[in-house]
């Protein structure tokens, strides 16, 4: 059984975690826009197998993050690591921008997914 207390530890920090899922998937959406139909298809000549595998790549990414995530968040404070986080997946996204060819992108991708794992609170 938690402690009475453990409600005021969770819920303060809720709307930050909500406001980084949110634009994580504004990031999700918006990539997948530019992807089909602004051109970056064609840009990075994607093909539809290009498009399912960063797909894949990205969404894989975080399962395969979540492990060594949630040991660094039982290391550290929460306040540390949340920060960190959202600090390297902006970083990333911002990157993203400067992308010349497709293998660059899958790589940002990647790493935008890796940096999505402290989204939610630890399982």
């Amino acid at each position: 059984m938690r402690p009475f207390w453990y409600a005021s530890l969770i819920f303060p920090p809720l709307p930050k975690v909500a406001l980084f899922y949110l634009l994580s998937f504004f990031n999700r959406s918006n990539v997948t826009t530019n992807v089909r139909l602004e051109g970056l298809a064609t840009d990075l000549r994607m093909t539809d197998n290009h498009y399912r595998a960063e797909l894949t790549l990205h969404l894989s990414a975080t399962p395969c993050s979540k492990i060594p995530s949630n040991v660094i968040f039982k290391r550290t404070l929460p306040g540390m690591w949340l920060p960190t986080l959202a600090l390297f997946r902006s970083i990333v996204a911002t990157l993203m921008g400067i992308k010349q060819n497709m293998a660059g992108f899958f790589v940002a991708r990647f790493f935008v997914g890796t940096m999505e794992v402290g989204l939610l609170f630890p399982c």
